[in-house]
């Protein structure tokens, strides 16, 4: 339901706006708010607006994807490493390897990804699934998993230079 919808609607039918808390009013073709929400935010009154449910907004997401986008370029620039289609494709690629290597290592695994970009010009993931196709391309499941498991740990040796690196100089930029 569109704002404009909910408006012409409670008017039209003289009805409480209670009734229609529950509500999703779409204010961009990526963001719903409950009419509650709206109602909270509208009224300014900030701890309605702090006590609102994490389900009282929806996002898509595309939108929540150009969100972490955004914050990572602005990361990223900081540490003057700024190229903004690599950052782009370092967010949204992220798997669930990059995020297995990030958690090993204490990083977003965005910087895994960019790192392996710039490295490779590939994903961690797509490095690791390349590699597996040129020293095995027919490997059984069992086999596949252990090879896998193995060249992920290759890379991410050949990785955490560059990514240590790129930690160091953003606590350089940041003094």
């Amino acid at each position: 339901m569109s704002l404009f919808s909910f408006a012409f609607t409670s008017a039209a039918y003289f009805a409480a706006a209670g009734k229609w808390l529950g509500y999703f009013v779409e204010l961009s073709p990526d963001v719903r708010l409950t009419v509650g929400a709206v109602k909270a935010l509208l009224s300014g009154n900030t701890t309605a607006v702090q006590a609102m449910p994490a389900r009282a907004v929806e996002i898509t997401e595309s939108l929540a994807l150009a969100n972490r986008t955004s914050d990572f370029l602005a990361e990223v620039q900081r540490s003057g490493q700024a190229d903004p289609a690599l950052v782009e494709r370092a967010v949204a690629s992220v798997g669930e390897a990059e995020r297995d290597v990030a958690r090993k290592i204490g990083t977003p695994p965005e910087w895994v990804n960019l790192v392996a970009l710039q490295r490779w010009d590939r994903t961690l993931s797509q490095e690791r699934d390349l590699r597996i196709q040129e020293r095995r391309p027919e490997a059984s499941k069992g086999q596949l998993a252990t090879l896998r498991g193995h060249i992920t740990r290759e890379l991410l040796t050949e990785l955490e230079h560059d990514l240590r690196a790129t930690h160091r100089d953003d606590a350089q930029t940041a003094r």
